[in-house]
């Protein structure tokens, strides 16, 4: 196909076999292994990536270098969460769709994109006018440019994660982050400053945007508009808003402590915070890319849902948990080796974070639920009520800092929990009950673990980071799973997370498998 000029009929019938997901129910158990393992293996390459750009960046850049950016992505960031108007969850959620709705849906991503970076573009003066730096004029200029590339691509990166194609989406993702960290490492050696983190923002979607064409196999015909996109529509306008009020609560933190205590203090703030979520990150991004498709197509069977969900939630929280309580234990360590001495003020920073990072991946899993079951409303109303609480406890905590800032989040989440569990749920195949079943020996597991860990760390003298970090983390390893096997069933609880793993781990991985299907044994 020549992605040069809009397709023929003949290509059209080709493209809407594309969009047939009925084929996927086949052969269930081999696509699932596949897929996850594909998509977890892809997640370790960007955490990887992402990790040693941290550290090479932090060293060649100043904590104000990365505060200059952070203040325009505080405000004009959240337009990003425009970027596909929230039609791709749309289009990996529903039961059917064909080429003519997808081509109505491409052309409004790319007008959409287009009128977004237009928008951000002049509102360069009033940003710099807020935070009283005339730097950021060019900076918002540049960063809008990213709205055009992203919304070129939506469609093509949808179709890949519906069908399960997460080789492809894999390759999207990798070759798009690993051309901007090149490009923003070159650019800090030249001692390009700030404007090496502007770069390699703007590079990551315009090669991820090249990558999904080749890949993606589909191009868009020309737009006809009565195409039935009506429900897609309302279902990515609710998801849009959710985002934007989700996003605006969480960027609020940044925009109070960039007005009233400067760019060093933002700096420190985003970088501890951006250092504990990639890894938080790259466990729950992989198995939400997986679970969103699988418990679409799972919405006719209450009980398997249920149990894939179980294992799901109970997945997350068997890797995110003890991983947060290491970091905390060892935060002021993990400062020191991977951001250099003059990032230690962010240690207690990180340590706070932690407390929330504990529950916060396996509670944002209920959002899947209300995705996958077409809930879109619900989400957008419990958002509204979520943020409120946010944005109050931020303001309580901004006498105190950004440490105070960041432990007013988490009281807020915590706070949150019982009644967004009951609301969340409501109405769909998973109940409270079900996700507490998931979490509960997690929690338990993670928690005793981090109080040997901090016991035995308190009786080590002496500061020596590059050593103990490694020793620590093999000894919390097998302690967690020691409290994990002598909990009332425990073992068998870990056979069982032994053979979920075993489902995401191919058997002969070749460098062409393609990964696509929905789970089986998961929610058998």
């Amino acid at each position: 196909m020549n992605p040069l000029h809009p397709a023929t009929e003949l290509e059209t019938n080709a493209d809407n076999r594309l969009f047939d997901v009925e084929h996927l129910k086949d052969g269930l158990k081999e696509r699932s292994i596949r897929g996850g393992a594909i998509t977890l293996t892809a997640q370790v390459a960007r955490l990887v990536v992402r990790t040693g750009a941290t550290v090479v960046l932090a060293r060649l850049l100043s904590p104000e270098e990365f505060g200059i950016v952070g203040m325009v992505m505080a405000i004009a960031g959240f337009a990003f969460l425009f970027k596909d108007l929230g039609l791709s969850a749309a289009i990996v959620q529903g039961s059917h769709i064909n080429h003519a709705q997808m081509s109505a849906l491409f052309w409004l991503n790319a007008l959409a994109g287009v009128m977004i970076s237009l928008i951000v573009a002049a509102s360069g003066p009033i940003i710099a006018a807020f935070y009283r730096e005339p730097r950021l004029v060019p900076v918002t200029a540049a960063l809008s440019i990213c709205f055009v590339f992203s919304g070129l691509s939506v469609q093509q990166r949808a179709l890949l994660q519906r069908n399960m194609r997460f080789t492809a989406l894999a390759v999207v993702d990798i070759v798009g982050l690993a051309s901007g960290v090149v490009v923003a490492i070159i650019a800090a050696l030249l001692g390009a400053g700030y404007w090496a983190l502007v770069g390699m923002d703007v590079t990551i979607p315009a090669a991820g945007m090249v990558c999904a064409w080749v890949v993606a196999r589909w191009r868009p015909g020309w737009p006809r508009w009565r195409t039935g996109i009506r429900r897609m529509l309302a279902f990515g306008k609710d998801l849009s808003l959710y985002r934007v009020v989700n996003y605006f609560a969480r960027s609020v933190d940044r925009m109070l402590l960039g007005r009233y205590f400067g760019s060093d203090v933002l700096g420190l703030y985003g970088r501890a915070y951006a250092l504990f979520l990639q890894p938080m990150n790259q466990i729950v991004t992989p198995l939400a890319t997986v679970g969103l498709p699988g418990l679409s197509r799972l919405n006719d069977d209450p009980t398997r849902y249920r149990r894939y969900y179980v294992h799901l939630v109970g997945l997350v929280a068997f890797f995110s948990m003890p991983l947060a309580v290491f970091l905390a234990v060892f935060s002021k360590e993990v400062i020191a080796v991977l951001l250099g001495s003059q990032w230690t003020e962010a240690s207690r920073i990180f340590l706070v974070v932690a407390t929330v990072a504990v529950i916060l991946p396996a509670w944002q899993t209920v959002h899947l639920v209300m995705l996958s079951t077409g809930q879109s409303g619900r989400l957008l109303r419990f958002g509204f009520a979520n943020s409120v609480l946010v944005v109050v406890s931020f303001a309580l905590g901004l006498p105190w800092g950004a440490v105070g800032v960041a432990a007013g989040y988490a009281v807020a989440e915590y706070l949150i929990l019982p009644a967004g569990l009951w609301y969340c749920l409501k109405g769909s195949p998973v109940r409270p009950r079900d996700f507490l079943r998931g979490v509960a020996r997690p929690v338990a597991a993670s928690l005793a673990m981090g109080a040997v860990l901090a016991g035995a760390r308190y009786g080590i003298p002496g500061d020596h980071p590059f050593l103990l970090l490694p020793v620590f983390f093999v000894l919390g390893t097998l302690t967690y799973l020691l409290i994990w096997t002598s909990l009332p069933g425990g073992r068998r609880g870990l056979r069982e997370m032994v053979g979920h793993i075993r489902l995401l781990l191919p058997a002969r991985p070749t460098l062409g498998q393609v990964g696509h299907g929905t789970p089986n044994e998961l929610c058998t």
